[in-house]
């Protein structure tokens, strides 16, 4: 979970069914997040068509908020917000006339740098928001003929991510 949530909640014991539709989808994928952390099957109320956490109240659910600090927002606020904690940022370091060479390539395409490294960084991954199966296999092609995609050195960490040993977290080193 997050250090911080900001929610749209008025008061503590309202039903979750009555907070707005964007902060109950929030509410569910912390619900799942957590339930995911401490190895709990979540239940689902077949009646309700939901999970059955978030058919009460949302005190009886504040457990999940144990070790996060909440913040009661106005509506949307909570959203802004939300996309914030689960966005990371990357620093690049690069010589003068490769960013001024970036510069160029993603005005070409007029494009943000962050946008066009998105969507590459979103092809060479396999993400939620890739530009085709083509895009996919080029970039996942780059990777396996640079340097550090070969099988030279293979390291404890590349064997444990090969294996499942490291699902998620990541820390650079």
């Amino acid at each position: 979970m997050v250090e911080t949530r900001k929610l749209t909640v008025p008061y503590t014991t309202i039903f979750i069914c009555q907070l707005p539709k964007t902060t109950q989808e929030i509410i569910e994928k912390d619900c799942i997040s957590y339930a995911s952390e401490k190895g709990i099957n979540l239940e689902w109320d077949h009646k309700a068509h939901r999970l059955k956490a978030l058919t009460g109240r949302f005190c009886d659910i504040e457990e999940i908020y144990n070790f996060t600090q909440l913040e009661f927002c106005e509506p949307g606020e909570d959203i802004i917000a939300y996309k914030e904690s689960i966005s990371r940022t990357i620093t690049l370091e690069l010589p003068d006339e490769d960013f001024r060479r970036l510069c160029k390539k993603a005005g070409e395409a007029g494009l943000k740098i962050s946008a066009l490294l998105e969507n590459f960084v979103q092809d060479l991954v396999g993400g939620t928001r890739t530009n085709g199966s083509d895009e996919r296999m080029h970039a996942n092609d780059w990777f396996e003929r640079c340097w550090f995609g070969m099988e030279f050195n293979h390291s404890f960490l590349q064997h444990l991510v090969e294996w499942g040993g490291v699902v998620s977290g990541c820390k650079e080193y």
